[in-house]
């Protein structure tokens, strides 16, 4: 859950009714609103091999030799970080307070906040050993836990959480009707 702290959107008694304007530039003024965060443990298994060059593919059994003999294995575990939100610099408000406000959400992002990967076991190649396997299994394993972060609705999940901390914030401004899309 964000903490939106140093924002005061009181407005004190007697003054004039909250515009759309007023509501939007209070909005956007916050930035980014991260509301949702999912942690993900993971074990994969990750390869790498080279091609073979050019017009070597051609040959008979070329290309599956390379690859054989290239071959590089590691067996990784990771702890990765995903986190969703909306960016409230996107935020639209139309409406007045004698018929209501709308808030128009952009769309949820989600994003890798950070990954660490690390090689249980390395089985290195005949001929080639790669020295970026488990830099490039961090690579796979991130892009693993945010299919699994979509997968469980982290974006459904934060744009429900965005809408619930605007209204939250928003709802003291005015005593008009606030609606999400």
């Amino acid at each position: 859950m964000a903490l939106l702290a140093g924002i005061q959107l009181l407005t004190p008694q007697g003054e004039a009714p909250v515009t759309a304007e007023v509501l939007l530039t209070q909005v956007q003024t916050m930035g980014r609103l991260q509301t949702v965060q999912h942690n993900y443990n993971g074990v994969l298994r990750h390869t790498t091999a080279k091609e073979a060059e050019d017009g070597w593919n051609a040959v008979p059994g070329v290309a599956s030799l390379v690859h054989t003999t290239t071959r590089n294995d590691a067996l990784i575990t990771y702890r990765a970080q995903v986190r969703a939100g909306v960016d409230l610099r996107m935020v639209k408000v139309s409406g007045d307070p004698e018929t209501g406000f709308t808030v128009t959400l952009p769309p949820t992002s989600v994003e890798l906040a950070g990954v660490q990967a690390r090689a249980e076991w390395v089985r290195p190649g005949f001929l080639w050993k790669d020295a970026n396997v488990t830099l490039d299994a961090e690579r796979v394993a991130g892009a693993d836990a945010i299919e699994k972060a979509r997968s469980a609705g982290i974006a459904e999940a934060a744009h429900t959480q965005a809408e619930i901390e605007l209204r939250r914030l928003l709802e003291p401004l005015t005593e008009a009707e606030i609606t999400f899309r």
